[in-house]
């Protein structure tokens, strides 16, 4: 659906709400003419230049079952990620939370008896920053690798399935936006771990041998280490 053909339709209604979240534009309508009380939810989805419009949120409240074009197109849009890149997510946040820990360790000889506590919570704390700064930064890339993405994708598509007479063009669609989804979820996952530790581990080492270089080592560790996850999160959460 393109965008003059969205804007017709959308031009019949009556907005009553609008509740935006990311590219997606969840909307609360009601016909002009019609009674208040026969309110039609609508999502309106960007989709690289095109906008999508599903007008059959009635039928998901009641029903609660999408298409499998609608469920591929608001998961592409939708910040949360699935329990497996969740668990990536973490594991890679620990491991580089607990490295820089070794570093003070043999740099500046903090004794673990007395450093232990310090160092599980300035772990932790950025394990959780770090974590988030992934996610949303997964989001970000995500929809501009499905934009970028989009057109070879398609070619790929149509080029193994020009020959099967039997499929048609919107099976082939649907299967363009699986795989579409498909490439932009792991691409966007590994893209967003490596910004993510090359930030942090910059803006650590910067912070943690230069600028508070002769701060007291306890003091050292949790400013660089945790200051430097917050600083990470907190650009990720940057909407461009």
């Amino acid at each position: 659906m393109n965008v003059k053909t969205t804007v017709r339709k959308l031009a019949s209604y009556q907005a009553l709400q609008f509740d935006f979240f990311a590219p997606a534009i969840y909307v609360t309508r009601v016909r002009k003419g019609q009674p208040r009380s026969a309110v039609q939810k609508l999502c309106v989805v960007s989709f690289g230049d095109e906008f999508h419009l599903f007008p059959s949120f009635s039928r998901i409240e009641t029903m609660g079952k999408l298409t499998k074009e609608e469920e591929v197109l608001l998961s592409s849009y939708s910040p949360s990620t699935s329990g497996k890149s969740t668990l990536f997510f973490y594991a890679n946040a620990l491991i580089i939370s607990v490295a820089p820990i070794y570093l003070f360790y043999g740099v500046h000889q903090m004794e673990i008896s007395d450093s232990w506590i310090v160092w599980v919570i300035s772990a932790l704390a950025s394990t959780y920053l770090l974590t988030l700064a992934s996610k949303n930064q997964k989001h970000l890339l995500k929809h501009q690798i499905i934009t970028k993405r989009g057109p070879a994708v398609d070619r790929e598509i149509n080029a193994k399935y020009a020959n099967d007479k039997k499929m048609s063009n919107k099976e082939k669609e649907e299967r363009a936006l699986f795989r579409k989804n498909e490439v932009a979820d792991a691409e966007s996952t590994y893209l967003s771990i490596f910004y993510t530790n090359t930030l942090f581990l910059s803006v650590m080492l910067i912070l943690a041998f230069f600028l508070l270089a002769n701060v007291a080592p306890v003091f050292n560790l949790l400013l660089s280490i945790v200051g430097s996850a917050g600083l990470v999160a907190f650009l990720s959460t940057a909407k461009n």
